[in-house]
């Protein structure tokens, strides 16, 4: 029984023998001999394409691959021109470009904790002085209005008993 498949050398992925990936690179810079493609000695190396790191999964994503534009179309967006980061957390990002360089693993979710706190005492600068008219704070958590008696540690009930 033939086998149909076998390995893109560029990504490392199944392809099927003489589908369009196949034919393209046989077509660009590649033999198919022995069942596998091998790259022809006549042609110039390959090109470094772009990487960019995703700071949502900590993975690299190249340019012009299905997720790089999936990515793009979802509103991420470039910062210091390597990482991809959600729209809702550019502004937080650029402020804070040394939390992605220090530890870019975990970037994703220390940028949205900072903004949830910006986010936070930017609600609360805006409604403080309605808010002490009318005798309430913002939870720290959720930013639900509550009581100042009610409060534990900042925290409404709801949050203080989920942590």
């Amino acid at each position: 029984m033939p086998n149909n498949y076998t390995r893109n050398p560029l990504t490392g992925r199944v392809i099927r023998i003489g589908g369009n990936t196949f034919n393209q690179l046989v077509m660009d810079a590649y033999d198919f001999i022995g069942g596998r493609l091998v790259r022809r000695q006549n042609v110039p190396p390959p090109l470094e394409v772009p990487r960019y790191f995703n700071i949502d999964t900590g993975r690299m994503v190249r340019y012009g691959t299905r997720t790089y534009f999936s990515l793009i179309n979802a509103g991420y967006e470039f910062v210091e021109d390597y990482y991809l980061v959600p729209s809702h957390l550019v502004e937080v990002a650029i402020s804070s470009s040394h939390i992605l360089r220090e530890n870019p693993q975990n970037a994703g979710n220390r940028l949205e904790q900072m903004a949830v706190e910006r986010r936070g005492y930017i609600l609360e600068e805006f409604h403080r002085a309605r808010l002490e008219q009318i005798n309430l704070e913002l939870c720290r958590e959720c930013l639900m209005p509550e009581n100042p008696n009610e409060l534990a540690e900042g925290l409404c009930r709801e949050c203080h008993a989920a942590k």
